[in-house]
């Protein structure tokens, strides 16, 4: 007489369908994944392939092959993120087409864009930020081509982050030359970043600025502690990338120029397990953070600071005394 009973026996059917549909599932995510790297190795060899003239090493090509995965993640995850965003609006009753040729007449005529300058000049005349910023990029003949690009692009960031900031500030990029200047040229709407309170020169800071004594060249090396902004203040950020290589660059250019200096207040409120120096657009980031914390040091701190540097926030006791 067998001991399987008939719901024993519907349990062992069910659990072995779902064993092969997870089979079935795992088989295919492989093969998938496969072509991916397939495709993307493909892909990565036919772009490297056009340059004849260079010798590529395969770890190059898995690098780039990488990338290329990375990017097609991304592409399908922005469809997805797109769909679903467009599902959600014509759940709610929006008409989807209308919308996107009201938007595409707006580009066409320039009236979006000008609404949106109107709202953010807006917010930039009602900004507690009433100090400015300068980017100093006088270091460029110090720096490779590499460090070059990395600076360009850290100044876009610095673009972005003040245009969608609710305290933004008046930038300035001084002694913006040479090949930093052709790598923002090459962006569209550089020629429009006037609009938004942030403007370069060629110019050095001291020629544009007779009163030494409202500038402030923000540097790790100085022995001076930023605690607040002044708003008839000028502080200035050293536009370098490789402070391991040129180190002390910024404080020698400030003291050269009779310029006082201070240091962000890291040490008071964190514990950071790899090194202190920071990327320009995360200094001015930090600045930022802070007037629209409300003057939080710490949280400003802990907004910006990559993962990588570890942050641990210092927890200060009091010491009751009886």
């Amino acid at each position: 007489m067998s001991g399987e009973t008939d719901t024993d026996t519907k349990e062992k059917e069910k659990q072995e369908l779902l064993e092969r549909s997870n089979a079935v599932a795992t088989t295919t995510n492989k093969r998938r994944r496969d072509e991916d790297v397939t495709s993307a190795s493909a892909t990565a060899t036919d772009s490297i392939d056009k340059k004849d003239d260079v010798k590529v090493s395969k770890n190059q090509i898995k690098r780039h092959a990488k990338w290329v995965r990375k990017m097609e993640v991304n592409k399908r995850r922005k469809d997805q993120e797109k769909s679903i965003k467009i599902a959600k609006a014509k759940a709610a009753g929006r008409d989807i087409a209308a919308e996107q040729e009201y938007m595409e007449k707006g580009r066409k005529d320039g009236s979006g864009w000008a609404k949106r300058n109107e709202k953010w000049l807006e917010r930039f005349e009602k900004s507690s930020s009433k100090h400015q910023i300068y980017l100093d990029c006088s270091f460029e003949e110090s720096m490779t081509y590499s460090e070059i690009n990395s600076l360009a692009t850290q100044i876009r960031y610095c673009y972005a982050d003040n245009k969608k900031a609710k305290n933004p500030v008046k930038v300035t990029c001084s002694r913006l030359s040479g090949e930093t200047l052709n790598h923002l040229k090459n962006i569209m709407g550089f020629d429009q970043w006037s609009h938004r309170a942030f403007f370069h020169t060629d110019k050095d800071i001291i020629e544009t600025n007779n009163d030494k004594s409202k500038l402030i060249y923000l540097t790790g090396d100085s022995e001076n502690i930023l605690t607040k902004f002044e708003d008839d203040k000028i502080y200035i950020i050293g536009g370098i990338v490789d402070r391991s290589r040129l180190k002390r660059v910024t404080i020698d250019r400030a003291q050269k120029c009779g310029i006082k200096t201070a240091k962000l207040p890291i040490d008071d409120y964190l514990h950071l397990s790899s090194g202190k120096a920071l990327t320009s657009n995360h200094v001015f980031e930090i600045l930022l953070k802070y007037q629209e914390n409300g003057g939080d040091w710490k949280k400003a701190l802990l907004d910006v600071l990559p993962k990588k540097k570890e942050a641990i926030a210092i927890e200060k006791t009091t010491k009751i005394l009886i």
